[in-house]
């Protein structure tokens, strides 16, 4: 049975008890307990706060203290000490500085932690195997994410549907998207892509890649075609290999990916690779 949510009025604000919303804002529930409290009683001492909110007697001090810090409360330095609340619009101001603050730091910090966390970072043996699965909706997304982690090699091989181009533009774009962001970070890139009709897709993908053309740079990607047309494929850093699998039921549409962590699987890509590479025809515009 769904248990029901609790709703309280507080000075024209509907909070929800059972799903603290505040939470997500850095506010514990003692807090917001004591808080929301404040909103509705306008002055207590730390005696009837205590009471009022269900906050235990020996956490209403640290709790006080917290919310003080946080900009959600003043206290008056008398004897007992007496607490109000500031008013919701400029608590939450303080709350959401708070946040971006956060943000800015852990923004600065990241590169200094992820440079810490390559440190303990160990490469898959080459014999050993890890592969995962991407369904449905999920599919191009998970199959994207793993483009990103690209570091030294990149080598990439798609069909291009010659039927109904168009409804892949969307997905072409995203893929021109993350070579721009390889080649920002020298990653080289070769891209192939496997078609029937070598002029009509030269034409057609520059059409597709028109709002992004002038952000390519061309010097720093190798584009060949080739007429082989094989399952659309990515070898990752010579270690790490994406496929995209189509849907029987309709081919002009992938159903999943799946993404294999296995270094001698890469390898025989790479060479099949190569294979057609060196058969296939040069790009250029």
């Amino acid at each position: 049975m769904k248990k029901l949510k609790t709703v309280y009025l507080v000075k024209g604000m509907t909070t929800i008890q059972d799903e603290n919303i505040l939470e997500r804002y850095g506010l514990t529930t003692y807090e917001f307990a004591a808080y929301r409290t404040l909103l509705h009683r306008g002055a207590c001492d730390a005696k009837d706060l205590s009471e009022n909110s269900k906050v235990p007697t020996g956490r209403i001090y640290d709790v006080t203290a917290s919310l003080e810090s946080k900009g959600l409360i003043d206290i008056q330095d008398s004897r007992p000490k007496v607490y109000v609340p500031v008013d919701p619009s400029n608590a939450i101001k303080s709350l959401l500085e708070r946040k971006k603050e956060e943000l800015e730091t852990l923004t600065e910090q990241a590169l200094i932690v992820e440079d810490e966390l390559k440190k303990f970072h160990q490469k898959t043996p080459s014999e050993s195997l890890f592969w995962k699965i991407g369904i449905g909706p999920e599919t191009i997304g998970k199959f994207n994410d793993r483009l990103h982690e690209t570091q030294n090699c990149f080598l990439f091989y798609s069909e291009f549907f010659e039927t109904k181009p168009h409804m892949h533009s969307q997905e072409i774009l995203e893929e021109a998207e993350i070579f721009i962001d390889l080649q920002k970070r020298g990653v080289p890139l070769k891209i192939l892509i496997g078609t029937k009709d070598i002029s009509e897709t030269m034409q057609q993908m520059l059409e597709l890649l028109s709002p992004i053309l002038h952000r390519l740079d061309f010097d720093k990607m190798q584009i060949k075609f080739t007429e082989t047309i094989t399952v659309p494929f990515v070898v990752i850093d010579d270690e790490k290999v994406v496929l995209k699998i189509k849907n029987p039921a309709n081919l002009e549409e992938f159903f999943a990916s799946i993404y294999i962590w296995q270094r001698k699987f890469a390898t025989e890509l790479s060479a099949k690779f190569y294979e057609m590479w060196n058969q296939a025809k040069d790009f250029s515009l």
